[in-house]
């Protein structure tokens, strides 16, 4: 298991929790759920960067932290 921020741009990765208030947020916010699939686009220092259902989403380095992910 990953972070998001750990993820390689290019890939699909399953979601496996998502955790804290972040994570909450993406959830009512988004409809993000553990076991969805997203594609990192772009993963940096700086933040991130992922197509999820069609919908480009960024997020900050910190926040990425509370995405964790499997292949």
């Amino acid at each position: 298991m990953i972070t998001l921020n750990q993820a390689q741009t290019g890939r699909s990765y399953r979601i496996a929790w998502l955790l804290g208030s972040v994570g909450q947020a993406l959830e009512e916010n988004l409809g993000m759920r553990p076991d969805d699939r997203l594609d990192v686009k772009q993963n940096s220092w700086v933040g991130s960067v992922v197509d999820y259902n069609g919908k480009l989403i960024a997020m900050s380095h910190e926040a990425a932290h509370y995405v964790k992910l499997v292949s």
